[in-house]
């Protein structure tokens, strides 16, 4: 009778062991370059600038096999985008650089694909969605500072028409270095390609996009 009830019980510890043990759980993190359109119908469109910010994120990954991993991340985000261009309220044109930032809260799931293990080089893709919930320029004047002009501006998101719910697809090639027996570093590059409208306004067709290089460390249970 023991006997009977004990191997069911190895069976299933040893199987929930190697399930868990197919899981890591590390961070990433790195550069962010930010590549947004903003075209007014119409009108003169806005020039933005690429801009280089950051992201960051915790990681956590499940491999169903040597080919194939899941892997599900959820962080923080900010897209800079630079303007030279700057005009004031009344329309004169002003001797500025602005660094316009959306910062947002951000999650993906991706797909990993491993072809050979001796080589460590995968290749992720898969959709992420971001919320973006600021958006402030920061202002750089090659002339004396004006008291009255302000060196940052918080901007509110209706005001400006933006779409604070933006959806993407990601392509990237990245590198792992193992570390020890458990744990390895990688090297990443990722492409976001958005999907949504950057403005919820119809006269305004705007979008933005990114490519990230990150690096993380990630642990196998």
């Amino acid at each position: 009778m023991r006997a009977r009830i004990a191997l069911p019980v190895v069976f299933a510890l040893f199987l929930s062991t190697h399930v868990f043990a197919q899981w890591s759980v590390g961070v990433t993190g790195g550069a962010t370059l930010s590549f947004r359109q903003w075209n007014l119908l119409d009108l003169a469109d806005i020039s933005y600038d690429p801009g280089l910010s950051y992201n960051a994120a915790l990681a956590g990954e499940w491999r169903a096999g040597q080919l194939l991993s899941l892997r599900a991340e959820g962080g923080y985000q900010v897209w800079r985008s630079r303007l030279t261009d700057f005009t004031d309220e009344n329309g004169n044109i002003l001797d500025a650089t602005v660094k316009d930032d959306l910062k947002a809260w951000s999650g993906a799931l991706l797909v990993k694909i491993t072809p050979s293990s001796r080589l460590n080089l995968y290749f992720l893709t898969g959709p992420s969605f971001a919320r973006i919930v600021k958006n402030k320029a920061i202002i750089k004047s090659q002339t004396p500072v004006d008291p009255e002009f302000p060196e940052s501006i918080t901007f509110d998101l209706k005001e400006r028409g933006i779409e604070p719910n933006q959806y993407f697809v990601n392509f990237g090639v990245g590198n792992a270095f193992k570390c020890g027996t458990k744990s390895h570093f990688t090297i990443e590059a990722r492409y976001q390609f958005g999907l949504s409208d950057l403005s919820y306004a119809s006269t305004v067709d705007a979008r933005i996009s990114s490519l990230l290089v990150n690096v993380g460390y990630m642990y196998q249970f």
